[in-house]
């Protein structure tokens, strides 16, 4: 059922802005809704090989989710990563990438959630700026790599 809503708010997005929903967005917003997860534009591309799409026409699409705050851009270990952009706090979170294994980790909570609002309120006051996304990655050694050693 979430998808199905997360779908239509993609719909009320791409109706606002005046963007026709062609069957080749929609096979690429489906991706992201139904798989989930952290994708570079060739994993999109090959979860939508059925639909007979081209890769550039994967990427286009990548940017006008992105553009339109559909899908949030990540760079990891050097790599372009893409994921269903957060409707509220409750699909906030922050990644932790594995040096040595590559795995990308999600974290959240409200502890975490409380210490965020806290840091983007001290940017705002003390910097005088106006924090509209944050997008944390740390990096290090994972809990089973360290268990490895």
């Amino acid at each position: 059922m979430e998808n199905v809503q997360r779908y239509e708010e993609i719909l009320r997005i791409f109706e606002d802005k005046d963007i026709r929903m062609t069957s080749t967005r929609k096979a690429v917003v489906d991706v992201f809704i139904n798989h989930g997860g952290h994708m570079n534009a060739e994993e999109v591309y090959r979860r939508t090989e059925s639909e007979k799409i081209g890769l550039a026409t994967v990427y286009r699409t990548i940017e006008i989710l992105k553009a339109n705050g559909i899908i949030k851009e990540l760079f990891v270990n050097g790599e372009r990563l893409f994921e269903l952009g957060a409707r509220d706090n409750s699909r906030f979170h922050i990644h932790f990438s594995c040096n040595r294994c590559g795995r990308l980790e999600e974290y959240n909570g409200a502890l975490l959630l409380n210490h965020l609002v806290n840091l983007k309120r001290i940017v705002e006051r003390d910097w005088e700026n106006e924090v509209e996304d944050m997008r944390i990655v740390l990096q290090g050694t994972c809990k089973t790599c360290l268990e490895e050693r």
